[in-house]
C-alpha cells in the first residue's frame, strides 16, 4: 500500500497520541489534561517579570555575601570583622532556604544566580590579607547591602507578587540592621 507522506505522517502522530493516552491511563493520570497540576507550577508564568528579578538578584548577592563571608570569618585580622561575618553567614543562610522555598513556589529557577553568587568576588577577596582584607571585605559588605536594602525597599514597596513582596517586607528589618552594622565597621576599620 502506498499512502502519500502527509496520511503517513498523521497515522503517525495517532498512533503516538494514543500510545501516549494508553501509557498515562495505566499510570493513573488524565491524558485529556496537560497543564500543570502543581500551584508553583501554575504560577511559572503568573511571577511578573519585576518580581522574578528582585528574586534572582537575592538569590545572587545573597549567595556572594554568604561566600564572601565564609572567607572572612577564617581570613579577617579583626575579631569584629569574623564576628560580622559569622553572623552574615547564619542570616543570609536563613534568608536563602526562604528564598529557594519561595522560588520553587514560585518556580523560579535560581540555580545559575546562586552558583554566580557563590564565586563573585572571592578569589579577588581572598588574596588581600590583614587590614587589607578587612577593608576589602567591609567595603564589598557595604556595597552589597546598600544594593540590596533599596532592592528589598522596591519589593516590599512596589512588588506585585504578594508572597514575593512579603518575603521583602519579612526580610526587610534584617537587611537594614545589616547595612547599618557594615557602615559603622567600615568606618570604625583603620
Amino acid at each position: 500500500m502506498n499512502l502519500p507522506t502527509k496520511s503517513l505522517s498523521a497515522l503517525g502522530l495517532g498512533l503516538a497520541l494514543s500510545f501516549a493516552v494508553s501509557a498515562q491511563a495505566q499510570m493513573g493520570g488524565d491524558a485529556t489534561s496537560s497543564a500543570p497540576t502543581s500551584a508553583a507550577a501554575d504560577d511559572a508564568g503568573k511571577v511578573p517579570h519585576g518580581d522574578k528579578a528582585f528574586v534572582l538578584a537575592v538569590a545572587e548577592g545573597s549567595n556572594q555575601e554568604v561566600a564572601l563571608s565564609q572567607l572572612a570569618a577564617g581570613q579577617a585580622s579583626s575579631q569584629d570583622v569574623k564576628d560580622f561575618a559569622q553572623q552574615m553567614i547564619r542570616d543570609h543562610g536563613a534568608l536563602n532556604g526562604q528564598l529557594a522555598d519561595l522560588a520553587s513556589r514560585k518556580a523560579i529557577d535560581i540555580s545559575d544566580a546562586v552558583a554566580k553568587g557563590q564565586k563573585k568576588g572571592v578569589e579577588a577577596l581572598s588574596k588581600k590579607m590583614g587590614a587589607d582584607f578587612d577593608r576589602a571585605y567591609l567595603k564589598d559588605m557595604v556595597k552589597g547591602h546598600d544594593e540590596t536594602l533599596k532592592a528589598f525597599k522596591k519589593e516590599a514597596e512596589k512588588g506585585k507578587d504578594a508572597d514575593i513582596q512579603g518575603f521583602a517586607n519579612a526580610n526587610l528589618a534584617t537587611i537594614e540592621q545589616h547595612d547599618t552594622h557594615a557602615h559603622s565597621l567600615e568606618q570604625a576599620t583603620p
